[in-house]
Parts: structure tokens; sequence; C-alpha cells
């Protein structure tokens, strides 16, 4: 591997790996879309817009995960992408993966400002606001600076917290619902009421409509479950990231699940205090009255609204509705913590990222030709022609580039992280009631979520690519140092869902791609609210990355046709994986960007002395032939 002064240093364990993906993935923001998506499309239209696109993200996450364990290399999620479907689609990748977890950093700082304010009992003023948004960016960043065992050390505590945190509220809302707390329990009674859609968000009595845009609001808590790749290069070695790799996506789902119907059990869709789609309507006192539990408020006394305690939180909601302000108090200070922790985690998703498109430009690879060239020779192609070396010169956003994959002596991307606390402004801009500063806020942070989506596209387009060309070739994978790579048999590599490939990718490409073209425009269907405002955030992030796909492409034709070459270079970068000498090449190529694992160091020393062996065999047989004629003669 080259350039190793600028690796990073290997140190993760599977617990850390697992709790690191938890911390960057379980945050405040999944509370806050709950509340959101219940308020629109009821409680079984909740449950079942986690359920489906719980199904999408594991669906995604086993082709990812399997080719992850396979090719630990610095940079998966745009490696992938780039080696096996197309080489500016891996750029593309690159971006809208960074600018999603760098602003996530800004939405998740934004909210724990919110959260802070329940302690204020609804009081107005932005001076507790300004401190959080100064420190959390400063905190986050230190805790990122030192070696990466203390920040795996860290984030174990933290996911473990997390974890702790989304159990406890879990039971404590089926207890809540049994009647634990003054008075009686609610035994089911909001649950009752089953798909619903709040006409102020979604065109006349229509579920479908409703249905649909909870889908596409259940994305944003998912996002972040891919973000394990980006410890691949920071694992101890391969055995470390098989497990957390395999087990993420079941592990957040079912969190999440049991969250959310502990939520609806407890919470009245109707409820005031729940968010507003796009701030479309204006709660009233009048439906403070849906909450299931007024009858356990009026029992200790509590007359004040959701909107006088601050209570925006689906959990805090539940439990100041049942008379438990206390507690509500100290899960508040839970969702305060779990916001520092995931914030903390996406610093270093979003650094990582950025290292590694750094590390391409700082590899003597930078300078080789393309991987997906024709005229690449391989092992079994020794006549092929020769690709022409021509002296290269980095252009300045090249050299700029460069420094992001470098490294301090903590072996830490110390230029990348803060690259990735770019928009560390933006939580200034929801402070006062200034509407045009919200609203770019409000895009800001929509246009990270769309494109996660298409990030999850781009995996499984990678995946169905690998299988397929890999496919082709069954005999290539007898060979012993191949067989690993099998994707049609089982091996240690396999996800647990392997056996369903490549359906489960299809199912997830298609997904990603309905949900991004279709069921996010769902809620420009009734021409309500703001509906430039809601086209913006729903369709930008997908024309920015077509127009950064589409500008690479018209550069490079430019660049090796001149002007009339500029619609010629669509070709340019595609992967070019069918023949087998294609997909032994791809293979070594990944093999050698990747960690050096105990089995192919194993097969590293193996190989030299094989081919010696086997050289030295050939010699003492021609030899006895030669002896044998000689004796005949």
């Amino acid at each position: 591997m080259a350039d190793n002064k600028n690796e990073l240093k290997r140190d993760l364990s599977p617990m850390q790996i697992l709790m690191i993906t938890v911390s960057v993935t379980i945050g405040v923001g999944f509370f806050v879309s709950t509340g959101e998506i219940l308020a629109i499309a009821g409680p079984m239209g909740t449950f079942l817009a986690f359920f489906l696109v719980g199904l999408i993200a594991w669906s995604m996450m086993e082709g990812l995960a399997h080719m992850t364990i396979m090719w630990p290399v610095p940079n998966p999620m745009v490696e992938f992408p780039a080696t096996f479907v197309d080489k500016d689609l891996g750029t593309v990748v690159c971006f809208a993966y960074w600018y999603s977890t760098a602003i996530s950093i800004a939405a998740v700082t934004t909210t724990a400002g919110d959260i802070f304010q329940y302690w204020k009992g609804g009081e107005k003023g932005d001076a507790s606001k300004v401190l959080i948004f100064l420190l959390f960016p400063v905190l986050v960043f230190l805790l990122n600076y030192n070696n990466v065992k203390l920040f795996g050390g860290i984030e174990t505590v933290g996911g473990m917290i997390k974890s702790f945190i989304v159990v406890l509220v879990y039971w404590t809302m089926f207890f809540i619902d049994w009647g634990v707390g003054p008075g009686n329990g609610n035994h089911s009674e909001c649950v009752k009421d089953g798909f619903q859609n709040d006409h102020r968000a979604v065109a006349g009595n229509s579920g479908t409509v409703s249905n649909s845009l909870a889908l596409s609001l259940a994305v944003f808590p998912y996002t972040g479950i891919e973000s394990f790749t980006l410890t691949a290069f920071e694992a101890k070695d391969q055995n470390s990231l098989r497990r957390p790799a395999k087990l993420i996506a079941p592990i957040v789902m079912l969190l999440y699940l049991l969250s959310v119907l502990g939520f609806v059990l407890n919470v009245d869709w109707r409820n005031g205090s729940l968010p507003a789609y796009y701030s479309q309507w204006t709660n009233t006192d009048a439906s403070e009255a849906y909450d299931c539990q007024h009858d356990r408020r009026d029992l200790i006394g509590d007359t004040t609204t959701g909107a006088e305690k601050g209570d925006t939180i689906i959990p805090v909601i539940a439990l100041d509705q049942a008379g438990l302000p206390g507690y509500a108090g100290f899960i508040n200070a839970c969702l305060f913590y779990s916001a520092l922790s995931m914030a903390n985690s996406l610093l270093f998703v979003a650094s990582r990222t950025l290292y590694g498109y750094g590390r391409s430009f700082n590899s003597h690879s930078f300078n080789q030709p393309n991987l997906n060239s024709p005229s690449l020779n391989g092992p079994d192609q020794p006549n092929a022609p020769q690709a022409k070396h021509t002296p290269y010169t980095r252009s300045w956003p090249a050299r700029i580039a460069s420094k992001f994959g470098h490294v301090n002596s903590f072996k830490v991307p110390t230029a990348a992280l803060f690259a990735s606390l770019f928009f560390a402004w933006t939580p200034f801009l929801s402070l006062g009631d200034v509407p045009h500063l919200r609203s770019t806020q409000q895009v800001l942070i929509n246009i990270g979520s769309t494109s996660c989506v298409i990030v999850w596209a781009a995996q499984s387009l990678a995946y169905l690519r690998m299988y397929y060309s890999f496919k082709k070739h069954p005999a290539l994978f007898g060979i012993a140092d191949m067989k690993e790579y099998d994707v049609l048999n089982k091996t240690k590599n396999s996800s647990y869902l392997g056996c369903l490939q490549p359906g489960l990718a299809w199912f997830s490409l298609f997904s990603c791609l309905v949900i991004v073209l279709l069921f996010a425009s769902a809620g420009l269907w009734n021409s309500q609210g703001n509906i430039a405002l809601k086209a913006v955030n729903i369709y930008l992030g997908p024309l920015l990355c077509a127009a950064l796909y589409g500008g690479l492409k018209l550069k490079h034709g430019y660049m090796a046709h001149g002007i009339t070459g500029c619609f010629r270079g669509w070709g340019h970068g595609w992967a070019r994986c069918t023949s087998e000498h294609d997909v032994k090449t791809i293979i070594r190529k990944l093999e050698d960007k990747s960690f050096l694992t105990v089995d192919r160091e194993l097969e590293s020393q193996i190989r030299p002395a094989n081919a010696i062996e086997n050289a030295q065999a050939d010699t003492d047989t021609q030899a006895s032939g030669n002896a044998r004629e000689n004796e005949v003669h």
C-alpha cells in the first residue's frame, strides 16, 4: 500500500464498530421524525413506514456488507460504485455522502438547542441556543482529534447508553400504557385509530398519499446505517468487521419498531404538541385534549399545555401527559446527550469520507492507468498492449483535495475534520423568527437526506454489477485464493440473507428510486403550504447530483476530444467487468487497496513460495526427461 505514513491506525474492535454505527444512526432525528409521521399517517401508518424503510435499508446493507467484508478499503461507499459501475458515479457518491453527514451535524446541533428549551418551560430566548451552537462543534472536534482507539472507547460507551435509552423508553411506554403512574393506563386506546391522514398535510381523505409521505419521511432516521463502512480501514482485522457489518441493520430496525410501537400506544395522532409538516398548521390549545391521558394529568393538578412546557419530542410528550414530568426531564437530558454523541460520530464519518477522497490523490495509483481501461495488463495476459504513461501535473483543486488524505501524529485526518465542520454556521439560521433564514436551513438539511437515498441506490447498483459479473465466471472462483469472492455459494464473507441475492439488491435499488422520485413529492399533491419550498427541498439534492455527474462527463469529453467531444465522453470511466481478465484485475486492485488481513498475508507468503516450488518442479521434470532421452540415445 502506497503512502503508508498517511494511513489510519487500525485499532477498532467489533463492539466499537457496532457502537459507532449505532451512534451515527440512532439519534434525536428518530424521535422528531416519528412525531411528524404520526401526525400525518396515524399509528399504523407510522409503524408501517418504519417497517418498510427498515426492509429497504436492510436489503441495501446485505450487499454493501458483503462487499465491505471482502474488501475493507478506505472509502467503500465511493470505491464500489467507482469500481463496478462508473468512476464519475463514485465521485458523485463521495460528495453526496460527505454533504449528507456534514449537514447532519448542523441538523443535530439545531435539534439539541430545541431540546434544551424544555427546561426553560417554553420561555422565549436564544441565549442558551447560541451557547450550544458554539460549544457543540468545539467539543466534537476535540473528541475526534485524538487517536481512534480513544474515540472508539468513547463511542462504545455512547452507543451503549443510546441503546439503553431506546430500550428504557420502549419499556416505559409499555408500562405507561398498562397503568404505571397516576390514574389508569391507556390500554392501547391511542393505537386503535389505525391508519389515518391529516387533511392539513395531504389532499382530501387519501390514505395512499399520507402513507407515501410517511415512507419518505421515515428514511431520515435510517440514514447513517451504512456508516459502518467508514470504519473498515480502522478495524483491527477482517474478523472485527464481519459481525458488526451483518448485525447493524436488523438491530437498528428492531429498536426502531419497538420504540415506534411504544410511542403510538401513548400519543394520540391528533395531539397538538406533535410537529406540523412544514409548519402547514398551527395547533390550538383545544388539540391538547387529544392526549389519551388528560385524566392522569388532572390527578396531579397539571393544567399546562405542551406549548407552555416546550414539549416537541414524542417520548417527552407521552411522559408529561402521563403525569411523570420528572421522568420526562430525565429522558430529555438523555436525548440531549444523544444529540452530542450523534454529532461526534457524524464528524468521524464525514471526515473519513473526505480522507478517502484525499487519499486517492496521494496514492501512486493516481497517475496510473484507469482500472477500467481495456489496455490494462493482467497476470494472465502478458502480451496485452501496454497502457501509456504520460506525465501528469495535478491541478490546484487536486492539490487541495490531497490535503484531506493527510493525518496527524494520532493518525487522524485533521484537515478533513476541519472541512467537515464547514456547516457549523447553519444552526444560527434558526435563531429568532426570520422565515427566509429558517427556510434556507431547511433546504440545506433536506438536500442531505435525499442525497443519502441516492447513495443507497448507488451501493445496490454496484452490488448488482459485481454479482452478475462474477456469476459469469464460476470456474474462476474454484481456485483456492478466489473462493472467498464466490457470490453463488455461501462463504465466510456472505451476509445472513445472502441466499436472497440479487433479489434484495433489486428491491433496494427500485425502492430508493421510487422514494426519491415519487413518494417524496407526496407533500406537493395537495397544493397546500409553501409549494416552492417543498419542491426545492425534495428535488434540489437529486438535481445537484445529476448536474455534478453530467458536468464530470462533459469535462472528460472536452479534455479528450475538445469542444466537439463534450457529448462523446459519457462512456469514460464506465467499469469494464465482463471478461474473466476484467474480474481478476478488479479483485486484485481492490485487494491492493484493502488492509492486509491474516488470510491475505498468508496468501501473499504462500504464492511466491508456490511459484518457486512449481518452477523448481518444472526444472526437475525437464532435467529428468532430458536424462532419460540421453540414456535412450
